[in-house]
C-alpha cells in the first residue's frame, strides 16, 4: 500500500472539493444574506451533531476489521446499515417527543420543517461515514477520491443552479440537500455491490462486538465533535441567528486549513494501524511534521486574506466575520491530529483519546460559555482556538510518553520532508502524461 500513491489520488480529489466548496460558500452567502445563511448552517449543524452522537464509534471499527481482514465486506456493510436505520428511526422519534422544547430555547426562529428534514437524513449521513470508512480499511483510495470529488461537484452544481437560476433561496437548498443525500446513497450501495459486499443479514454477535470496540473510542469523539459545534447553538441563544451566520461563515473558512493534509492524513489511517511499532511511530512523527508545515502555509495565506477578502468575496455585511476568523487560524492549525490514529489504531487504546477528549471539554466548555455570553462571536472564536490547541498538546504528550519520540522529530520539518514533495509532484506530473499518452495511442 503506497502512501504517495493514495495521497495523489485524495490530493486531486481535494484540489477539486476545496475550488467548489469555496464557490459554494459565496455563492450562499450573497444569495441567503447572514440570518438565512445561519438557519442553513444550524440545520446542517444539527444532522452533524447527531451523526458525531449517534455513529458509537463504528467508522473506527470499520477501518480496523478490515484492514486488519478481520471480517469481510459483505458482513461489515449489513451491520452499518442495520446501525445507520436502526439510530436515524430512534432519532426521528425522539425530536416528535422533544421537538416542540427544543425550538423553544437553542433552536428558535429555526422553522421545525428544516430540522425534521436533518433530522431524516441521519440514516444516510451515517451511512456515508461508514461507507468511506470500509474503503479506508480496504484500501480503496482511488476510488473514494473521485467519489468524493464527483458527489461535491453533483451538490455544488445543484445548488448553485437553485440559487441562481431557479432561484429558490433556502427552502430549495434545503431540498436539493434531501435528493442529493438520496441519490448518492444509492450509487453507494450499487459501488458495494460491484465489489461483492451486498449482503443482507443479522449478525448479533459481530454487532455487539463492533459496538463495544467503537464505543471505547467514540466517547472521545462525541465530546471533540459537540465541543466543536456546540458553540453554533451558544452563539444564536445570545447573539440571535444572523451572529451565527457570521461565525458560521469563519468557522467554514477556517476549517479550509484541513482540506489539503486531509488526502495525507487519510491515507496514514490504515497503515499506522496495521503496521509494526517502530513503523507506526515513524509514519505519525513524519505525517504530523507534513501536516502542520502544510497548515502553517494555508494559516499564514488566510490571515492576509481574511481582512479584504471577506468583504471582497461575500459582501460588506460580512465584515463582522473577519476578526473571528483571524482568532480561529491559529487553533485550527493544530486541529484533527494523527496521535489519535496512533492512539486508537495502533496502540488499541481509544479510551485514552476519550479521557483526553474529556478534560478538554471540561476545560473549554464553561470557558466558551461565559466568552459568548461577554464577547460573542470573538469569544466563540478564541475559545474554540484554545480547544484545538489544548486537544493537540495533551494527544502529542501521550504520544511521546508512549514512545519516548524526541520532540522535534514530531514538530520540526527535516531537509529529507521537502524532498517527498518533489517526489509527489514529479509523480502528479507522470500520471498526467501516461492518461495523456494513452488517449492519443486510443
Amino acid at each position: 500500500m503506497s502512501i504517495k500513491k493514495n495521497s495523489i489520488y485524495l490530493l486531486l480529489s481535494q484540489i477539486v472539493v476545496f475550488v467548489l466548496s469555496i464557490l459554494v460558500s459565496i455563492v450562499v452567502a450573497r444569495i441567503l444574506g447572514p440570518g438565512n445563511r445561519g438557519i442553513y448552517f444550524l440545520t446542517i449543524t444539527v444532522n452533524f451533531m447527531i451523526v458525531s452522537f449517534a455513529s458509537c464509534g463504528i467508522c473506527f471499527t470499520n477501518t480496523y476489521l478490515l484492514s486488519k481482514r478481520k471480517q469481510s465486506l459483505g458482513e461489515v456493510n449489513s451491520a452499518s446499515m442495520i446501525f445507520a436505520l436502526s439510530i436515524g428511526l430512534f432519532f426521528i422519534v425522539l425530536y416528535q417527543l422533544f421537538g416542540p422544547y427544543l425550538h423553544r430555547n437553542i433552536l428558535a426562529d429555526i422553522d421545525q420543517g428544516f430540522i425534521l428534514m436533518a433530522i431524516c437524513l441521519v440514516p444516510l449521513s451515517l451511512y456515508a461515514n461508514y461507507w468511506e470508512s470500509m474503503l479506508v480499511g480496504m484500501g480503496e483510495f482511488e476510488l473514494l477520491s473521485k467519489f468524493n470529488a464527483a458527489t461535491v461537484a453533483i451538490s455544488a452544481v445543484g445548488s448553485i443552479l437553485i440559487l441562481l437560476l431557479f432561484k429558490w433561496d433556502l427552502i430549495g437548498l434545503m431540498a436539493w440537500w434531501m435528493v442529493s443525500s438520496l441519490i448518492i446513497t444509492l450509487i453507494r450501495i450499487y459501488l458495494i455491490k460491484r465489489r461483492n459486499g451486498l449482503c443482507f443479514s443479522f449478525n448479533p454477535k459481530l454487532m455487539r462486538e463492533m459496538f463495544s470496540f467503537g464505543m471505547k473510542g467514540h466517547i472521545g469523539d462525541i465530546i471533540w465533535k459537540l465541543d466543536t459545534r456546540l458553540d453554533m447553538f451558544i452563539v444564536n441563544y445570545f447573539t440571535g441567528i444572523s451572529g451565527v451566520g457570521y461565525y458560521s461563515l469563519a468557522v467554514s473558512l477556517a476549517e479550509k486549513i484541513w482540506f489539503l493534509p486531509a488526502p495525507l492524513r487519510t491515507a496514514v489511517v490504515p497503515i499506522i494501524s496495521g503496521n509494526c511499532r517502530k513503523e507506526a511511530v515513524d509514519l505519525t512523527a513524519r505525517a504530523n511534521r507534513h501536516i502542520l508545515f502544510i497548515n502553517g502555509l494555508i494559516m499564514l495565506a488566510l490571515l492576509a486574506f481574511a481582512p479584504w477578502g471577506i468583504v471582497f468575496f461575500y459582501g460588506r455585511e460580512y465584515s463582522p466575520a473577519v476578526l473571528p476568523l483571524m482568532l480561529l487560524v491559529p487553533g485550527i492549525v493544530f486541529g484533527r491530529n494523527v496521535f489519535s490514529n496512533y492512539i486508537t489504531g495502533h496502540l488499541g487504546k481509544p479510551q485514552m483519546a476519550t479521557l483526553l477528549a474529556f478534560i478538554a471539554s471540561a476545560i473549554y466548555l464553561p470557558m466558551s460559555f461565559f466568552m459568548i455570553k461577554h464577547y460573542g462571536i470573538n469569544g466563540a472564536a478564541l475559545t474554540s482556538s484554545i480547544l484545538y490547541l489544548l486537544e493537540y498538546f495533551m494527544s502529542f504528550a501521550y504520544f511521546r510518553w508512549e514512545t519516548k519520540t524526541r520532540f522535534w522529530d514530531v514538530l520540526w520539518m527535516k531537509r529529507a520532508d521537502f524532498h517527498d514533495y518533489k517526489k509527489l509532484a514529479l509523480q502528479v506530473i507522470n500520471k498526467k502524461r501516461q492518461e495523456v499518452a494513452g488517449k492519443i495511442s486510443l
